[in-house]
Parts: C-alpha cells; structure tokens; sequence
C-alpha cells in the first residue's frame, strides 16, 4: 500500500540571517529516498537557471509533477501570445491624450489583403459557403483589415482634429491656427496621412508645416459648385447634363469638371464644352477643368485610381466649400440650386440619397459597414434593415452633397478609403457596387454627422406594365385604366423634402443603358409624365413593408426595374418639370442620334 503512496521530503532550511536566501524542495519519484536541497539565490534567476530548474523538475519529478510543469508551460505559451495579439492591435506603450482619448503614437503592422487572390468576378451571396478555403480565408483577412482601417481612420481624425482646421479657416488666419497647433500632434498625424494615403504630392519633412492642408484649396465658407467627374467616353451624357444645368434650367451655378489626364478627358473636348457651356460672363470662370492627376499622384502603385474612384477626389479638388457631385448620366428635373436648399443638408453638412430596396442576391454591404464601424448611429441602423431583411444597396451615389467648411472629415475619410487600392478592390468585388456606400461609411466610421434624404427613391416615367406581357405607353386617355396592380417603369427617382420630384439617375431612355430589350419603347427617349414615390422614411416602411412602399420586380421586355405603387398610387408630374425633363431627354436623344 505504501508503495502507492505519494511522500513529499521537505528539508530543513539552513540558517539565513539576510533572508536574500529560500530553499526549494525537489519531488522525489521514491517515496522513501530523499534529496540534497539546492539552495538557489534570488540573484542567481537568470534564464540559464530557470532552465536547470526545468530540467531538474522533469527528470526528478513524478508524473503528477511533470503535468503541472506542461500545465504552466501552456498557460505561459498562451499568455505569450494574447499578450503579443493585444500589444500589435492595441499599443499601450505610447500614447498621447486628444480631446480626450487615448491615441496610440506607435504604429501598427498593417494587414494587406492578397489582391493577387481577388477575382473581379462576384460570387453571389448564396453560394459563398461553398467558396474553396483559399477564397474564405481571404474573406477573413478582409474584413481583419478592414476593421483594423477603421480603426486607424478614427484614430487619424482624432489625431488631425486641429490641424485639419486649417482647411476651414481663411488665408489670413492660417498662420494664427498654426501656430495654436501643437507641433507634435501634427507631425504625428502627418507621418500617419503620409503613410496612409500614398497619392499625397508633397513632402511633410521638407515642406510647408501645413502639409497636407496646402495640397488642396482653402474653401470658401460661402462659395458653391457642381463637380461633376467624367472623360470623352461620357461626352454625350456631360453635354446633356451641361446643357441642362446651362439652358434648361439657366443656372449660371459654377460647374468643375474633373479627369484624369488629357488621355482621359481631351484637350479637344475640353474646348468644345468651353465654347458652348461657359457662362456669359466668363470672368467668374464659371465652367472649370481640374486634371486630378497634377493635384495627386493617382498612379502610384498603391493607389491606381480612376474611373468612378475620382469622384471624392474631385470633390475634395475644388475650392468651393459647399458641393454636390453630380454622376455624370443625373437627369436634373429642377434647377441645381435647389439641391443646397434642403433642409436636412443645411441642418448637418451633408446629405446622402437613399438606394432602392431590391435584391440581387450579389452585395453584402453590411459586412463593409459593421467591420469599419460596429458602434452604428440610429440612422445608419435604420438605413441598413429593410423590413426584416437586410438591404443589399443603400446609398444612390449619383448625387452626393458635402459642406467641406464643416465635414471635411467625412470627406477626407471617403477619400481615404477609395485611395487605398487593396481594401478598394477587395470590398468592390462583390461588397458593395462602386462607390455607393463609401461616402455614408465613412462618416459612420468617424462619427461624423450627415443625413439621408426623407423619402425612399420612386420612379418616373411612362410605360405601365402588368408583367403579364401588356407594356403601356401611357397618355391621357388611358387615365380611367390604370389599376393597383399595374407597376411604373422607369428612372429611379429622387425626391425633395416636400416629396416633389427632384432628380433621377440611370441615363434618358425607358430602359437600362446596360440592358438589352426586343420592345421598341425601351430605347426611346424617357417620357416624365408619370412618377410614384417610395415612402415617407419618417412614418412609412422603406421596401415591401406593410405599406407596399418600393416593391421592384424586373421587367424583361423593357429591360428596365418597374415598381408597384403604393397608396398614393401613380401620379402626374407637374407641367413645369414635364416641359424642362423633356428638354433634357431631346436633346440627348438627338446628340445620340448623331453620333455625339
């Protein structure tokens, strides 16, 4: 029985008078054999001798001893590793209080999401499960990223909070603010802005103190402008929206176009535009080109941006304070004007159009949201649910509006976002569509204030289908048969506070510009006649809630999205914006007819 039993021999400690000294016991795998304590000094704990320690341990020691000894190994071996994990996500070594928080001075590591692994083609949601490991694994690198960006953003804003007002602030005040800027703060924030946002020109080590302020014009708190972003593949689109801003509508509002290099927009249509579009008085310079490509390095081979990727930069390229980007295919059914006026963009600085609530099974735009911001404001809460499912687009990007005087943030985190090219081409796969949900997220990633639109986007046109093969071309005669269960097809159309009719997006015939239909009404001109709204955001459902409010179902014939009213049932559009929509849409058809 004895043979069983598990002894411990505890010696008897020497004699110590300074108490530097202690005396460790050594288990003994004989129960009747004891050993000479070591006596080891306090001192004398150098890696070497912990490692003799070990080792005696293992060898002396009984099984019950060996497995406490693993057992210590494996929670030291975990503690080494959260403890590396929290120290590369979080530094806490260095820090600097702003506004007050906590801002980590020492940079992190920045995950790189694999662009040689992305493909351009989208995998549709429901499938996604299927995906091999290789392309799940650089769906979780992805959004890692993508949450440690956002991250990064909010701490870069909050860092570059005083020295990003000198971009709000007159010509004759910048050197007041600078000099009550704390020196060390910004050249911290600019080494990080330097690092993040590569298609920066300039130099903050040599150049003037406020870099990167000084690569972009000082707005003027009280000036306005349409920016509108295209090249000589969308002239006829930019000479319809021109000529309607110009013509139809007889607004002398200054207009900035931007490009990307005369390869992209030619000198040739530069001038064309020039001779015809100009306001009367060109002394105010009313219709201005900006090459994007001289301000920021757009080629750099962490930034390769182009195309529908500009537009923010444009934006942030004018020197007016208060803009609204205009797509380049926008019908405006009222002058441009009256976009500024808006309640809602007055009262917070920017104001973003809703998307239509219709699913295509191809976008997750949530997971880009959530990742960059997980802490979502009320509207954003909102924005993203539809009923009890959630919306696969959001935000319509075809008419953005920003006061740069007061959320330069936003727009400079929008910038941001679209400048990094491995997080742009990772979330434009198949997350979101473009730039649409870029402008929204990243003010909800800084917290910074911004407002939708009131009412879900409608639609506006002429044609009535039942979807039981019967396409109406509507006129007045045909009052008496319209019926509840016939759908308007058309332009997307958006909304002013009031619920009246403002703009539409999508180009100037019936059907999509990138569809293919076999009836002739689908490529004639858009007819404005008719329209139907998609709710009221404040008291109504957006989607096919309990109000029918945007039920959207693709008609094939006409090659275009039709919806099905709700209680207000279709609608005539009023006469004034009838006559000025139908202007725009001749004139387009027409130019298109000859060749541009």
């Amino acid at each position: 029985m004895n043979n069983f039993v598990r002894r411990r021999v505890h010696p008897t400690p020497a004699a110590s008078t300074d108490g530097e000294e202690e005396h460790l016991p050594t288990a003994s795998s004989d129960a009747t054999t004891s050993t000479t304590p070591r006596t080891i000094r306090f001192t004398d704990w150098s890696s070497n001798s912990v490692i003799r320690f070990l080792q005696s341990q293992w060898r002396h020691g009984d099984w019950r001893d060996k497995t406490v000894l693993l057992l210590w190994v494996k929670i030291l071996l975990i503690c080494m590793v959260l403890l590396t994990a929290v120290d590369w996500k979080t530094p806490t070594d260095h820090v600097i209080v702003g506004h007050g928080q906590r801002i980590p001075v020492v940079g992190t590591d920045t995950i790189r999401i694999p662009m040689e692994d992305v493909s351009r083609l989208p995998s549709m949601v429901l499938f996604r499960f299927l995906e091999s490991w290789s392309a799940q694994k650089l769906r979780r690198t992805g959004e890692t990223a993508l949450i440690q960006f956002g991250e990064q953003l909010r701490e870069l804003m909050l860092l570059g909070s005083d020295a990003f007002q000198m971009t709000t602030t007159t010509t004759t005040n910048t050197e007041a603010v600078s000099s009550s800027v704390d020196s060390y703060k910004t050249n911290l924030f600019q080494q990080k802005i330097q690092a993040m946002a590569p298609w920066l020109r300039g130099d903050p080590t040599h150049g003037p103190k406020n870099w990167p302020m000084n690569q972009v014009p000082t707005p003027d708190n009280k000036s306005r402008a349409v920016v509108i972003c295209a090249g000589d593949k969308q002239m006829m689109y930019l000479e319809a929206l021109l000529h309607t801003i110009r013509k139809v509508h007889q607004s002398q509002i200054p207009i900035r176009i931007v490009y990307k290099g005369d390869q992209d927009l030619s000198p040739e249509s530069r001038k064309q535009l020039q001779k015809h579009y100009s306001a009367a008085n060109d002394d105010d310079n009313t219709l201005r080109f900006i090459d994007l490509s001289i301000l920021f390095d757009l080629d750099h081979e962490r930034v390769q941006l182009g195309g529908w990727n500009l537009k923010p930069f444009g934006m942030l390229a004018v020197p007016e304070a208060q803009v609204v980007l205009l797509d380049v295919d926008v019908l405006l059914l009222r002058p441009p004007e009256l976009l500024f006026e808006q309640p809602r963009f007055q009262e917070r600085g920017a104001l973003f159009f809703r998307d239509r609530s219709h699913s295509e099974h191809l976008w997750t735009p949530r997971q880009f949201l959530l990742a960059m911001q997980p802490l979502l404001s009320p509207a954003a809460q909102k924005a993203l649910v539809n009923g009890h499912v959630m919306n696969e687009h959001i935000q319509e990007a075809g008419v953005v509006l920003i006061d740069k005087s007061r959320r330069w943030r936003g727009l400079w985190t929008a910038c941001l976002i679209l400048g990094r090219w491995d997080v742009r081409r990772f979330i434009q796969r198949d997350i979101i569509y473009g730039d649409k949900e870029v402008y929204f997220t990243a003010f909800e990633t800084i917290h910074e204030p911004y407002s939708f639109a009131r009412y879900y986007p409608g639609v506006i046109g002429s044609v009535i289908s039942d979807f039981h093969g019967d396409n109406m071309q509507y006129n007045d005669n045909m009052q008496g048969l319209l019926q509840p269960f016939m759908a308007l097809c058309g332009r997307m159309l958006h909304f002013d506070e009031e619920g009246l009719p403002l703009w539409s997006n999508g180009g100037y015939l019936t059907r999509e510009d990138d569809r293919t239909a076999k009836e002739d009404v689908a490529g004639r001109g858009l007819k404005p006649i008719l329209f139907a709204d998609g709710g009221d955001s404040t008291t109504e459902a957006g989607g096919g809630g309990p109000e029918g409010n945007q039920k959207w179902l693709f008609n094939h014939d006409i090659g275009v999205l039709c919806m099905f009213p709700n209680k207000r049932m279709v609608r005539p559009v009023k006469e004034e914006i009838v006559r000025n929509a139908s202007n725009a849409v001749d004139f387009y058809v027409k130019n298109s007819k000859q060749g541009g």
